[in-house]
């Protein structure tokens, strides 16, 4: 039994049914208050763990071709039969993690790469100049300043002055920690965005009286849209890339990934005109103002998070 407040109405508002106790004795939902104070959101993301029944599978196509839906059925009280906003958000952020997870280890495997190819040109370089200076030594001035790239050499170029002020990046090994820490971080900024983008909703429907918490199961739904679709793209690109010459590859993945970054934009404004009953033309203003304050909460937050992660290099004492 949860802690939350029971409703004075003795009519379940799942199903319908006369209620003659807490639980509804046709469908088992508890008769609570539908909303909560905003205080216990912490709480119910501990207490709903990643929990995936055959709730979730049979709410995934309301969740996918019915934008809004799953958000506006999730506050007007019909909880029992979907999937609960909070174990949609934890499951699907899981695949979305596992997946950013692959896509990080990509991204240090193409810096290692890059390294050692750096590596082999200067050491090639090296080798080259070695070569002309034995065979006319009047070419080994003239060459030594362009040729003499070795792995150290390149690396005190790349290398910085370090002091205060001042993040420095020498080689393959520091931009792995960069990815590193930000793949880290990830999970924190995406949590902390979820009430952001709530009070954004909260401003831009101000004059509705709509509750903080309508608002965050409405961001719980569409951020887990964004996160089969992020799953869903990745497994595309990789299939291409798997099925498709080098030269088709570049041709068509510009446009599916076009066609996908679309595909969300159009599923998030469709939710917005359902789940909130507005007109397309003010939908389509209030849309864009939610873009725009969207990206701007995004990048204050890798900017703090830059700040924290790298405080000791920007703080350091000159």
């Amino acid at each position: 039994m949860s802690s939350l407040k029971e409703r004075n109405e003795k009519v379940c508002l799942n199903c319908g049914t006369d209620l003659y106790g807490r639980y509804c004795h046709a469908c088992g939902q508890e008769n609570v208050q539908p909303r909560r104070p905003f205080w216990e959101v912490p709480w119910h993301f501990v207490n709903n763990i990643v929990n995936v029944d055959g709730k979730f599978f049979s709410s995934l196509y309301g969740l996918v071709f019915k934008p809004g839906f799953l958000a506006r059925e999730f506050v007007s009280g019909h909880r029992t039969k979907h999937y609960d906003a909070v174990r949609a958000y934890l499951f699907t952020s899981f695949l979305f993690f596992f997946v950013a997870a692959v896509i990080f280890s990509s991204a240090r495997e193409v810096v290692e790469t890059g390294e050692e190819q750096m590596r082999a040109v200067a050491a090639d370089s090296l080798r080259l100049r070695q070569e002309l200076g034995k065979a006319d030594p009047t070419l080994k001035v003239q060459t030594g300043n362009a040729l003499a790239l070795s792995p150290d050499s390149v690396k005190a170029a790349l290398a910085g002055k370090e002091g205060r002020g001042n993040v420095t990046f020498n080689g393959a090994n520091d931009v792995k920690d960069f990815i590193s820490r930000y793949e880290k971080d990830l999970q924190y900024m995406l949590w902390f965005s979820l009430p952001g983008f709530a009070l954004i909703l909260k401003l831009l429907y101000i004059r509705r009286k709509i509750f903080l918490w309508d608002h965050l199961v409405f961001s719980l739904y569409l951020y887990s849209f964004n996160f089969l679709m992020i799953c869903v793209a990745f497994l595309l690109v990789r299939f291409c890339d798997w099925v498709l010459p080098e030269a088709a590859g570049d041709l068509i993945l510009p446009w599916l990934e076009f066609l996908l970054f679309m595909a969300a934009m159009v599923y998030a404004y469709l939710s917005l005109r359902n789940f909130y009953g507005q007109g397309y033309g003010i939908t389509a203003l209030k849309f864009v103002l939610l873009t725009v304050m969207t990206l701007f909460l995004f990048l204050v937050e890798m900017i703090l998070v830059f700040i924290v992660e790298y405080r000791e290099q920007l703080f350091a004492s000159a």
